[in-house]
């Protein structure tokens, strides 16, 4: 049996909350504080890009277990089947 309890999701399911009630408080700003709506397009393009590279690239990329392999473990590889 599933427990769905919403406060135990994975933290994916709450960055996509965020990602989607981020475009909606955007709006909000605009109407409520009478902000012009191309200085917020242009805040949140300028967001856009340093946002991405840090939640695409995993957080820094630092820590990861199972990682991309790095050319010094490709060469150690090789190196290890050449002694076989």
């Amino acid at each position: 049996m599933h427990n769905h309890d919403p406060l135990r999701a994975s933290p994916k399911f709450w960055l996509f909350i965020l990602a989607c009630l981020a475009p909606l408080v955007a709006l909000a700003a605009v109407f409520v504080f009478g902000l012009s709506v191309s200085s917020t397009l242009l805040l949140l393009l300028v967001l856009a890009c340093p946002l991405s590279h840090y939640f695409l690239m995993g957080h820094g990329g630092h820590g990861r277990a199972g990682s991309t392999p790095t050319a010094t473990d490709i060469a150690q590889e090789s190196s290890f089947r050449a002694n076989r």
